[in-house]
């Protein structure tokens, strides 16, 4: 999920909505 990582570094709002979209 590099993917994932990349976009945390440049929104760190992404990481909040990605841990909602978990669960």
């Amino acid at each position: 999920m590099l993917e994932i990582r990349g976009l945390k570094e440049k929104f760190p709002l992404f990481t909040a909505v990605h841990r909602i979209c978990i669960g």
